[in-house]
Order: C-alpha cells, then structure tokens, then sequence
C-alpha cells in the first residue's frame, strides 16, 4: 500500500525551526551504498545548519540517516541497517523509490524507522525541513539532559551535606507530624525513618530561635540536652518546618562544673579576704603597740635606758614591727584588689609633687645603699584626678626596687611627663643589675621574685611589690610596663588614661637630686 498525499507520515509538522544545530545526515542505502537522487543532496548541501556524509558504509556518527530503498530491495536489509544503530538518540527516515505497502511500513517503524515515506510524497524541500527539525529536538533534549545532569548532581551534593553533617534534621508538616530524618536524627532519636515517618513530634515552648529541650528517660544520667533551631519551610509543595537538633549534654555539664568551680573559687577567695581582714585587724593591734612602745623608749621618754646595747634591741624591734605590718598591709591590699573590693579614692593632685615627695620618702634608703636618686619633671607637671594613696604606693614599690637592684654608686631616676597623646605618665629608670626580658611576665606574680646570682645575695621582700603596682594601675584604667636588658638596669613606665589629666595652666621645668654618690 502506498502512502497517499494528506495521509500521516510520522514527519514533524511545521516550518523548519531557525535556531536548529549543525546535523549530520548519513545517505545510504539499504545496500550501504549511496543511491540517493541528486535533488535531495543538492538540497542538503546548500543549507547552512546541514552536513551530509556521502557513500560510506558506517553512519554511526551520524544524527539522521536517510536509508534510500530501490525498488526490490528487500526490507530486511533496511532493517538489519536500522538495528545496527549505537545510540537511541539517532533519527531514522526510510525513504522508499516507489510505493510502500502497508505491512511493510509497519515492519520499518517496528525496526526502529521514524518516517516511513514514498519519495514521491517527499520533496527535498520537506526533507530538509524534516532534518531541521530534529536537529532542534536535539539542541531541547541535549539541553534538557544537561539541565537535569546539574540538577540530578545538586541534589546528589545536598544529599550528601545533609547525610554527612553532625547535627540532626527532621523535618515536620504543619500537625508536627514527622516527614524526613537525616542519618544523625536517627541516631539520636534511636530509630530510622521507616519508623518515625508518620510520628508527632514535640517542640518546646518558645517565640523561635534557639530552643532547648531533653529526650531520653530514666535518671538524670539517661537524659540528654538537646538544642534546636525551627524554621518555616515547604516540603513536597506542603508547609511544613525544618528542626536542626545538637546534643549539648556534655557542654552543659561542663558549664555546670565550670559554673560550680567558679562559685567554689569565689566563695574560698571571700573567705581569704575576710581571713586576711581579720588577721590584719589582730596583728596590727599588737604591731602597733610593740612599734609605738619601742618609739617610746628610744625616745627614752622616761629617762635613760642602761645598758646602751638595749638601744639596738630596740631598733630592730622596730624595724621589723614596721617591715612586718607594712607586709600585712601589702597582703590585704592585693587580696582586696584581687576580689575587685579595692575601693579608689579619687582626688585632684600634681603628679610631679607626688613624685618629689616620693623621693623624699626613699632618699634615707637610697644614700643607706650608696645610690644616687633623682625626681626629673619635664614641662608642665600634670594635674591628675586619681587615688593619690595608691599612685604613691605604686612610686614608693618601683623607686625601692630600683635601690635595691642597683649597685653602690649607680643611679635610680623618677620621671614625670606627658605622652603625645596627652597622657600622664611616670617612669622609674635605673641603671641596676637587670633582667632577661622573658623573666619579665614573672616579675609580676605574686609571691615571685626574679632570681640570678645578685638577688639571691641581697634581694630581701615578699614578691609582692609589682604585683601590687600592677593592680593599683588596672584599677586607674593604667598599665604599668617593664622594660630590662641584663647588666643595663630596667625602666618601668606607669601610664594613666587621658580621662585623668586636668587641664591646668601651671607650667614647671625643675630637677631635684638627693642622696649619696
């Protein structure tokens, strides 16, 4: 039966597309050899988006073929030619010379023919649209592969995130009812997903955020801290929301224990201040009076003290009454500053006054250890708002340092000036025995003293001097700085914040020296 004009084809309808790609187009024959009409080739060879092959034997390359059947040849041989074909993609058109029955137009298509048509019912016109035609189906369907390609391997890298990570996700509808459970919820819930799938699933209260919860039954011990996060979201087209859960168990009893030894520590460093109060309080009591009487008697108020050999009992009486309260105030001091009880008592005052009579105070010490002390105030003084108690305890411990790592003969400076900032400040320079410069964070610790060959020999103190100096700094909004290079001496810088200076219109440029040389 041939196929008559008007009659279905299986030809695609339509003008050519114009965005069609470059196709191949194999002509063979059911022989394998090219016998094709000259107008069909002519046709193909002046289109732009068309490359036909010629009389070849292999057409795998190809994305249309175009099996020409003679009349006689044997459909057979069209059919062992379509059934070689290495991909489903390739487009097979039978065009027959004269008329084709029907039985054997459904044993072409049935050998994977696309188009079964008569030659007469083709023009090379119709054939080329034909071709342009599948050429498009190609360019959608090859796009629509690599689109799914890259969604097929977005989904495979979120598949892979969510099974991998260490927090569990479960994702519930809008009743709460369960709906997917990575690996982790698994583990953690204690069920796979076959089986929660379908399952309430309880929140806690809360306005969203971060929330806490606990699963598990039993005691204390068989129960775990969960925190989860909730947010809005769509799964399969629905409402629903995703719940990210992490066990927290071990980090909140480690703040638990952190909590409960931060408690511990404070109550024992109360308990330590107040043991210190009090001690203060019962060892000043008789400190005084053995000081006080001892003065008395020195003074030999109520007449001549026999044997004279007395008189050095009783200056050594002192001298230690006075070492050992001045170290009993050293020590409430620091346990005060330490618990953040230390109290400061501002006042208006002038830096380099406070200086002065610092090295007033230390210049019976200084001429004692042969060592020149100097007061250098450079510009106008400043005029601070600060604790004046604390700032000239702080003078009197880094100017008594200084003399006593210095050696006869040396030289101990007290500078006052101003940074370029503004800043007032105040240095102790010595030109004593010196430190390593990594030795210097220890010199800041409590109850430590820097050793070498020369302090043990003559350092004497409780280590408690920087340290002190250090803290009286901090509470100011100060900080203290050392500087030291062995066998060079050391500089400590104490700067305050520009907040203390007071602006004043006084100005002064004086050097004051004291002591032994």
């Amino acid at each position: 039966m041939t196929v008559k004009q008007g009659q279905t084809t299986g030809l695609p309808e339509g003008n050519a597309p114009q965005n069609a790609m470059r196709v191949t187009v194999a002509f063979v024959g059911a022989d394998r050899r090219m016998t094709a009409a000259r107008p069909y080739l002519d046709m193909l060879d002046r289109s732009p988006r068309i490359e036909r092959t010629g009389a070849v034997s292999r057409h795998a390359e190809a994305s249309v073929v175009v099996v020409w059947l003679r009349a006689g040849q044997s459909i057979e041989q069209a059919r062992t030619l379509a059934n070689e074909r290495v991909s489903p993609e390739r487009y097979f058109i039978a065009l027959a010379e004269g008329p084709i029955s029907a039985q054997a137009g459904d044993a072409l298509r049935e050998a994977g023919f696309a188009s079964v048509v008569a030659a007469d019912e083709l023009s090379p016109v119709a054939l080329r649209e034909v071709v342009l035609a599948r050429a498009d189906m190609l360019v959608r369907t090859g796009a629509l592969e690599t689109e799914m390609a890259g969604l097929r391997a977005a989904h495979s890298r979120l598949e892979r995130l969510i099974s991998d990570t260490a927090d569990a996700i479960v994702v519930i509808d809008d009743e709460a009812r369960i709906r997917f459970v990575n690996p982790a919820a698994e583990t953690l819930l204690g069920e796979d997903l076959v089986v929660l799938a379908g399952q309430q699933f309880s929140l806690p209260a809360g306005d969203g955020g971060l929330l806490e919860m606990e699963i598990g039954s039993g005691d204390a011990s068989g129960k775990r801290t969960i925190e989860c996060r909730v947010c809005e979201t769509r799964w399969e087209g629905e409402p629903g929301r995703v719940i990210t859960l992490r066990d927290v168990t071990r980090r909140k009893r480690q703040e638990r224990e952190l909590l409960i030894a931060k408690q511990t520590a404070e109550q024992s460093n109360a308990l330590k201040t107040q043991f210190l109060a009090n001690m203060s309080h019962e060892l000043r009591t008789p400190l005084n009076s053995i000081i006080g009487f001892s003065d008395l008697m020195l003074a030999e108020a109520f007449g001549p003290i026999r044997p004279a050999r007395y008189h050095t009992y009783l200056s050594d009486i002192q001298s230690g009454g006075k070492r050992l309260l001045s170290l009993i105030n050293d020590l409430l001091d620091l346990s005060k500053a330490e618990s953040g009880v230390l109290d400061v008592r501002e006042d208006r005052f002038d830096l380099g006054e406070t200086a002065q009579r610092a090295v007033s105070l230390m210049t019976p010490e200084a001429v004692a250890h042969e060592v020149q002390l100097v007061a250098v105030i450079e510009g106008e003084a400043p005029q601070i708002r600060a604790d004046r108690g604390k700032i000239e305890q702080i003078m009197l411990n880094l100017i008594s340092n200084a003399i006593k790592f210095t050696n006869p003969h040396g030289e101990v400076i007290v500078k006052v000036d101003c940074r370029r900032d503004g800043a007032p400040r105040f240095a102790v320079i010595d030109t004593g025995i010196g430190m390593q410069p990594h030795e210097i964070p220890r010199a800041f610790a409590a109850f430590v003293q820097v050793e070498n060959a020369m302090t043990r020999e003559t350092a004497v103190g409780s280590g408690l001097g920087l340290a002190l100096c250090k803290r009286f700094a901090e509470l100011h909004e100060g900080m203290i700085k050392l500087s030291s290079q062995p066998g060079e001496g050391t500089r400590a810088v104490v700067t305050l914040p520009v907040s203390r200076r007071i602006e004043s219109g006084e100005t002064r440029s004086r050097r004051s020296a004291s002591g032994g040389g």
